[in-house]
């Protein structure tokens, strides 16, 4: 009938605690998912609610997030409708910050014929613009999607561009991400291939920033009757390790979701624990 999921993090960085507690609720007439973050980092709080509403008839999510940070105010508004003949989404977010503004605008069409979305940031920071350009289309006969981000910071450029082609019989995705800042290059690689058999999904990070190395591996197999996935990040940043491993179980009778985050920087410890049980029952 329906299905209750909570989520609660608790982080701890240097006395600090942070306490993120996330339930939601799902039945056959609507949704409604609630989600509510407290932040307090050096005595400073951020709160952030978000609230959604799904039925057979629309959809509607709103999304209100205000943060406060020394005295500056972040807020960002996020509105979605969603019907049984097409989709319109509209995401639009206002940041200030030290009297500098960044405006994102986001629109998607959806509808049972084809799906169009664009994906558009202007972002000024300090008298430097960073453009994000995203376009995908989407068809019930293939998928075709792009994405070519090129950010300009202090003179620097970083170009990304991402391929997706998706079919009835297979799906192959390629992203690959150069980034160069300060003369230094970071290089990101992935590789999806998806079936109706089985899909075995590979991601590979390798990040050098001043002469140091992080390298990230992400492998998934899928099948018809059971799902693994198994996630390991290590990151290696001046000497100091981070080491994050996300394991999840999926079969046709139950869900397992198990995330299990375990950071170190500089001798502090942050523990994330995410459990989830879904069945057909409940």
């Amino acid at each position: 009938m329906n299905s209750f999921m909570p989520f609660k993090v608790i982080l701890t960085d240097k006395g600090f605690t942070t306490l993120l507690t996330f339930i939601r609720f799902h039945s056959s007439m609507y949704c409604f998912m609630c989600s509510e973050t407290s932040f307090t980092c050096k005595g400073f709080t951020t709160f952030i609610t978000f609230v959604s509403f799904l039925s057979s008839m629309y959809y509607f999510m709103c999304s209100e997030i205000k943060i406060e940070y020394k005295g500056f105010t972040t807020f960002i508004t996020f509105v979605r409708f969603l019907s049984s003949m097409c989709s319109f989404m509209f995401f639009k977010i206002i940041l200030t910050y030290k009297g500098l503004i960044t405006f994102i605008t986001f629109v998607r069409f959806l509808s049972s014929m084809c799906s169009f979305m664009s994906l558009k940031l202007t972002r000024n920071y300090k008298v430097f613009t960073t453009l994000t350009t995203h376009i995908g289309l989407l068809s019930s006969m293939y998928s075709f999607m792009y994405l070519e981000i090129t950010m300009i910071c202090k003179g620097f450029t970083t170009p990304i561009t991402y391929i997706g082609l998706l079919s009835s019989v297979y799906s192959f995705m390629y992203l690959e991400i150069t980034m160069r800042c300060k003369g230094f290059t970071t290089l990101i690689t992935f590789i999806e291939i998806l079936s109706g058999m089985y899909s075995f999904m590979y991601l590979e990070i390798t990040m050098r920033c001043k002469g140091f190395t992080t390298l990230i591996t992400f492998i998934e197999l899928l099948s018809s009757m059971y799902s693994f996935m198994y996630l390991e990040i290590t990151m290696r940043c001046k000497g100091f390790t981070t080491l994050i491993t996300f394991t999840e179980l999926l079969s046709s009778m139950y869900s397992f979701m198990y995330l299990k985050i375990t950071m170190r920087c500089k001798g502090f410890t942050t523990l994330i624990t995410f459990v989830r049980f879904l069945s057909s029952m409940y």
